[in-house]
């Protein structure tokens, strides 16, 4: 029937699809259509018959041009966000979700951009607590404001997981404590809670290993046990939470006494 509506000298605007991807693992998956068909084993003249399409991949929680390729020529590839290109408050929030496994970097990048987390739009804010996995950041939010003040809920939040911890070390503390009906079982049963508490966070980063679990079961001084309790719920890993406490160097030392005795 030909194309009445489109004429020889007519042309088409293109169009770029882009896939933001918020998955916190690095993505693995195919970057063009082909990767996706089976095509029959001995069937390689088929390829160039069906058509091909990238896939445009934009990985929102990791900055820079990370590239990756198929290297032909409908190639499709996967790139960090550049957030330097964003004029609104979406850099922002790109930028939390950027720095989010890094407690202390998250609460940096926060101050330095306390203008903009201040007086975040409720769009933006309600797009931030889902995009970051965290409800609890929208509890003060009242959706007929037009602006919402994300510090004071980010301080609430950081408080609350310091907080938290602490409360769970002093709760079992306590009924260990009751348990023996006397001052010194109740002083070793925080001491115990709290070094349980310390686990527990500590294995929803990562294995523990034996030389941690002995160096946080020697501990008896309650500052000593809070200050590795705040460590664990800013590091990102158990390696990290070690470096920072200084426990590598710790054993280190105690293994050097041991071989010398």
């Amino acid at each position: 029937t030909g194309l009445p509506a489109f004429f020889r000298e007519d042309r088409i605007i293109p169009v770029i699809t882009l896939i933001l991807y918020f998955g916190e693992e690095e993505w693995d998956r195919p970057v063009r259509l082909h990767d996706m068909l089976a095509f029959p084993e001995g069937e390689a003249d088929l390829r160039p018959l069906v058509p091909d399409y990238p896939i445009h991949v934009i990985s929102v929680r990791r900055s820079g041009a990370e590239r990756k390729t198929d290297g032909g020529r409908n190639e499709g590839h996967v790139s960090g966000m550049d957030i330097s290109l964003l004029r609104t408050e979406l850099r922002q929030v790109f930028g939390f979700l950027q720095h989010q496994e890094d407690k202390e970097g998250l609460k940096r990048y926060v101050e330095e951009n306390r203008a903009v987390f201040s007086h975040i739009s409720s769009n933006g804010a309600l797009f931030l607590a889902a995009s970051a996995h965290e409800t609890r950041l929208l509890k003060d939010l009242n959706r007929e404001e037009e602006h919402y003040d994300m510090c004071r809920a980010l301080d609430e939040w950081y408080a609350d997981g310091v907080n938290e911890g602490k409360a769970i070390g002093e709760k079992i503390g306590e009924k260990r404590g009751e348990k023996r009906g006397e001052e010194r079982g109740e002083k070793k049963g925080i001491y115990k809670g709290l070094s349980s508490a310390l686990l527990r966070i500590l294995e929803r980063k990562g294995s523990v290993p034996e030389s941690c679990l002995t160096y946080i079961s020697a501990q008896k001084d309650m500052d000593r046990l809070n200050q590795l309790l705040d460590l664990a719920l800013s590091s990102e890993t158990v390696a990290d939470f070690e470096k920072k406490a200084g426990i590598l160097a710790a054993t280190d030392l105690n293994s050097e006494e041991n071989e010398g005795d």
